[in-house]
């Protein structure tokens, strides 16, 4: 004998009732799945805004000038010491400004990115809330759906009760 002669197929109902409770599983593991990658972007760019914090607040250390005997000769190719040092001034003031717009960027762009890491958060909470809504409502589903296979299995009995007792056979 053939286990496909001893076993029934599977009613319709059946059928549906596992198959939303495995659409109700894999949305639930694709949550999981997203809420786990935005984790792990969210700690990879704490850390690198660390990093750069930490670099940004060491002083940086220049090395010291060389100092050079100035002759005659040197006067006629190099400009004098007082317009060297009032270049020096002009560049210390412009260099100042450039790291100023530089760290205005960074700044801009950390905000920018830890409100929109902040706002994927949000999504993720309010998807994880809708597949709960939906765990919820598949299982009341599939109970609805029990319970008529159950009424759809014992109906033939109960015509045949029905009908015997009002004498119609």
């Amino acid at each position: 004998m053939m286990l496909a002669e001893t076993t029934s197929p599977p009613s319709w109902p059946s059928t549906i009732a596992v198959l939303s409770m495995c659409g109700t599983g894999i949305g639930l593991l694709l949550s999981v799945l997203v809420a786990y990658f935005m984790k792990v972007q969210s700690d990879t760019f704490k850390e690198q805004t660390a990093l750069l914090r930490k670099q940004a607040s060491q002083p940086t250390q220049l090395a010291q000038p060389v100092s050079v005997t100035i002759t005659e000769e040197l006067h006629k190719v190099f400009a004098s010491k007082d317009v060297f040092d009032k270049h020096v001034v002009e560049n210390s003031i412009r260099h100042q400004q450039l790291f100023d717009k530089i760290e205005g960027a960074k700044d801009g762009a950390s905000a920018s990115m830890e409100q929109k890491v902040e706002t994927v958060r949000k999504d993720v909470i309010h998807i994880g809330n809708q597949v709960a809504g939906l765990q919820v409502e598949t299982k009341a589903q599939s109970t609805q759906l029990n319970r008529l296979e159950t009424n759809m299995t014992n109906l033939p009995d109960r015509v045949i009760a029905t009908l015997k007792t009002t004498g119609a056979i």
